[in-house]
């Protein structure tokens, strides 16, 4: 009785990679894993399936909190919507702005004109 280390799922998508695929996608292998494949625990076909795995796994994770995040901030543009249309838009007051008149220079303060 042999024992299943990996999904043939990911068995056999491991047997369609070629070349530089195959090579991108053990170097990107972890820790143990790798040292499982160096001491000779592992095939490199074996390795490439649990990789495989591993990063499928990985990227549905990424998906999840992406929706999420997006989910998330639907709510608060949402949110962000309802508060302002549910203010009054009632006028602001204007602002009286009174002139002040400028004051005159002490030569001519005090003296009238006569005309000529």
């Amino acid at each position: 009785m042999s024992k299943e280390i990996c999904n043939p799922q990911y068995l056999a998508k491991a047997r369609l990679l070629k070349g530089v695929a195959r090579e991108r996608t053990l170097s990107r292998m972890g820790g143990k894993l790798s040292r499982r494949l160096g001491k000779q625990k592992l095939t490199a076909l074996e390795a490439l399936a649990i990789q495989l795995e591993i990063e499928d796994a990985q990227l549905a994770k990424w998906r999840e909190k992406t929706r999420a995040a997006k989910i998330e901030a639907q709510k608060k543009k949402a949110k962000a919507a309802q508060k302002t249309a549910g203010k009054s838009k009632a006028p602001t007051p204007k602002k009286v702005v009174r002139k002040i008149a400028k004051p005159t220079s002490r030569a001519t303060r005090g003296k009238t004109k006569v005309a000529a």
